[in-house]
């Protein structure tokens, strides 16, 4: 791989692409910033990094490994992008909070709020898509039930329960389309969405009365309507707490990929399913990753006859290490495992994201190190 070091600043973290419109990726981060914190955006043109552009910057923000911000390019060219903030003195009392940029992130709205609950609970681990003209779609993970519990560290499986939510923002800043998608969910896995020819398929981990906590997805129509949710694999991991360990979902036109990771019997791993039918129905998963898997899997896929996955497994000393693996289409026929980096603990490594752009593949990833975090970025080479 190699390596194509971004523009970001000392301590630098959370990294996550988007893709715009003409092709080129762009990475976004968080930095620390006075007594606060900024986020902040650059992209790639011709190969070469263009300046950082700040998003937005606060000081009383919430920087999590597990759950981080993320920016997008609407239909309308639009840039919107979204970060979370502190609601209360809890530990996940924390708002979602969105912006947007009509002139190519040069400047920004005020910041608003999808959710109108104001209730002192979690909302995040949020997905953002485009939808049509200049409305952009959330889907999060939402505590308002939650609230007034005693949750401390929540990941357990007590009070009531988190829900999947969705709303979009119009161009003028009002909320459309609010609505509950799934009434019980695991608490702090990411969700992670895709647009197919026939609509946006959602895809995160739920649970059940029984805790069993395995992958659903849910689809959505035209005029926002949205589908039942749906099991990907039964997998059967009963876990009491939530493992914070989300899947992810990929497609272009009407192929679909998603990989998650399970710790059901018999052993840890990471799995990978495959649709051709715009996410309507997956096949048996195949087994990406052994019984030494972390999970903190993304995927992307490039063209529609190849994708490529990238997932974290326990190395020597118990850190962390990741790898990258190209698979044909529609088969899943699987290349050869490659090592990218050990980058370090598992929280401080975070999740590495992947993004498709000119047919190429570009990874980042949270580096940590004697000298504290930094961000990584290389471009994959399948050859």
């Amino acid at each position: 791989h190699q390596p194509m070091d971004p523009p970001a600043g000392p301590e630098a973290r959370l990294p996550n692409w988007c893709r715009f419109h003409n092709g080129n990726p762009c990475l976004t981060w968080v930095e620390p910033q006075d007594s606060g914190h900024a986020m902040k955006l650059a992209w790639l043109e011709d190969g070469t990094w263009t300046e950082s552009i700040t998003v937005a910057s606060g000081e009383d923000w919430f920087v999590n490994w597990a759950d981080f911000p993320a920016a997008i390019e609407l239909p309308s060219g639009d840039l919107v992008a979204h970060w979370l903030e502190r609601s209360g003195p809890g530990t996940y009392h924390y708002d979602i909070r969105f912006s947007r940029s009509r002139d190519r992130g040069q400047s920004w709205a005020d910041p608003l709020t999808p959710h109108l609950d104001e209730t002192r609970s979690e909302h995040g681990f949020v997905s953002l898509y485009p939808a049509d003209g200049d409305r952009a779609g959330l889907v999060w993970l939402d505590g308002r039930h939650t609230a007034g519990n005693d949750h401390g560290d929540h990941h357990g499986g007590g009070g009531e329960p988190m829900t999947l939510r969705t709303a979009t923002v119009t161009g003028d800043g009002n909320l459309e389309a609010k609505q509950e998608l799934d009434g019980k969910v695991c608490d702090c896995c990411q969700t992670s969405v895709a647009q197919t020819s026939n609509g946006l398929v959602a895809v995160y981990r739920g649970r059940e009365a029984d805790e069993t906590r395995d992958i659903k997805f849910i689809r959505k129509h035209q005029q926002d309507t949205w589908s039942e949710p749906e099991t990907l694999n039964d997998d059967g991991w009963v876990i009491p707490g939530c493992p914070v360990n989300g899947p992810a979902v990929t497609a272009l036109d009407n192929r679909v990929a998603a990989t998650w990771f399970t710790g059901a019997e018999p052993a840890p791993r990471v799995q990978l399913a495959f649709s051709d039918d715009g996410g309507r129905q997956f096949s048996s998963p195949v087994e990406i990753a052994g019984d030494r898997a972390l999970g903190h899997v993304d995927l992307v896929m490039p063209d529609s006859d190849r994708l490529v996955t990238s997932w974290m497994e326990t190395g020597e000393g118990g850190q962390a290490e990741l790898f990258v693996q190209e698979f044909s289409l529609p088969d899943l026929a699987p290349g050869p495992i490659r090592h990218i980096d050990t980058p370090g603990d598992r929280r401080s490594a975070g999740f590495p994201r992947l993004v498709a752009a000119h047919e190429r593949v570009f990874i980042a990833w949270t580096r940590v190190g004697d000298e504290g975090h930094s961000i990584a970025t290389s471009e994959l080479d399948f050859r």
